[in-house]
């Protein structure tokens, strides 16, 4: 059968010696070195600088705190909706999740509930899904289908969890775990997650498929805060970098007088991510045990990201800078980007284009 993963998920600040404050010093020197270089005379060094950038964006992702929650929706065994919080026994004493910690996610039904029938004429039993076979599906081998229609939802713990299949694949599913061997084919399996090696990571917001326990439709997976010591939402090593990235003026350094194509091409990271940034305020959802709403950097959180007037200045530049390469690559940038942009973004810059 499948068995737990490995852990090999999104890192861990507990897992770094000296804990999230020393992680955050050196981060902040990392970033303090690639501001000097970008504003080097020197050429090399400033290349030198925005490969350095990238490479901090990359590390600060990777060191991104897991989400606190998920909610589910729109799924056809009804009792699965709802928010699944996240296992706090892989939290340690400051508040991050532990080192090498695999990620789960619980939901506890209220007992004396009702029996719920699932629609779409699927059986709504317990049904454990074939998952030694890597096959979770209604049309998989190895089920077992219960003669009772209907299943009592009351008092059911219900997780949304990894499993490394045998062909060394990690899915997600939302099952029933069993108590003494979770993570097996003794699960009752309603909706997985057959994730693709970029996927394994964390729970996919769409893409799931209905196991044979489940009803369709399989649902939709929305991310709910941030796993991380309450106020401390707006101050990851994300939000450090795009705060960075606003007040030191970094944009306006790319597209500046002293503007060259390479530096253009090499912003390109920092320019997505900080658009990426734009939609961060609204993760939180509704329905969470922490909220960033007393944080003393939720006030400015929508400010530290890409801004309209970033995009204006890039295409004033792209329109009336008279050396043709920069120009090109210039409006590279804008299109490679327009896909990710946000309405609020997308929209002025597109008005301009069409002026």
């Amino acid at each position: 059968g499948g068995n737990s993963g490995g852990g090999d998920g999104n890192s861990s600040q507990e897992s770094v010696t000296g804990g999230p404050a020393i992680l955050d010093e050196f981060f902040a020197f990392w970033r303090a070195l690639s501001h000097k270089l970008i504003t080097s005379q020197s050429l090399p060094l400033k290349l030198f600088g925005w490969d350095n950038i990238v490479d901090v964006i990359a590390e600060s992702q990777k060191m991104a705190p897991p989400p606190r929650a998920y909610r589910v929706r729109g799924a056809g065994t009804a009792f699965i909706n709802g928010l699944y919080e996240f296992d706090m026994k892989r939290v340690g004493e400051g508040g991050y999740v532990r080192g090498g910690a695999e990620l789960q996610y619980h939901r506890v039904l209220p007992p004396g509930g009702n029996p719920v029938k699932p629609s779409g004429g699927t059986n709504g039993a317990g049904v454990p899904s074939g998952r030694g076979s890597g096959n979770g599906t209604a049309s998989g081998p190895n089920v077992i289908v219960a003669s009772d229609p209907l299943t009592d939802c009351a008092g059911k713990t219900l997780t949304l969890f990894r499993c490394t299949m045998r062909s060394q694949h990690k899915w997600w599913f939302l099952s029933e775990a069993d108590v003494d061997q979770p993570g097996t084919d003794k699960d009752v399996d309603y909706y997985q997650h057959k994730s693709k090696r970029d996927e394994e990571a964390l729970p996919s917001p769409s893409g799931w498929l209905t196991c044979r326990a489940g009803a369709d439709p399989p649902p939709t997976l929305e991310a709910v805060g941030k796993m991380v010591p309450e106020g401390e939402e707006r101050n990851t090593l994300e939000h450090q970098l795009a705060r960075w990235a606003i007040d030191g003026k970094v944009i306006e350094l790319v597209l500046g007088d002293g503007i060259h194509r390479e530096v253009v091409s090499r912003s390109t990271e920092l320019i997505k991510f900080l658009a990426g940034m734009c939609s961060d305020h609204d993760d939180d959802g509704d329905g969470g045990t922490m909220s960033d709403v007393d944080s003393p950097h939720a006030d400015k959180s929508k400010k530290y990201c890409l801004q309209a007037s970033h995009l204006l200045l890039a295409w004033k530049t792209c329109t009336n800078k008279a050396d043709a390469a920069v120009s090109a690559q210039i409006y590279q940038l804008l299109v490679s980007i327009l896909p990710s942009l946000p309405p609020s973004l997308a929209i002025p810059l597109i008005e301009a284009i069409r002026k």
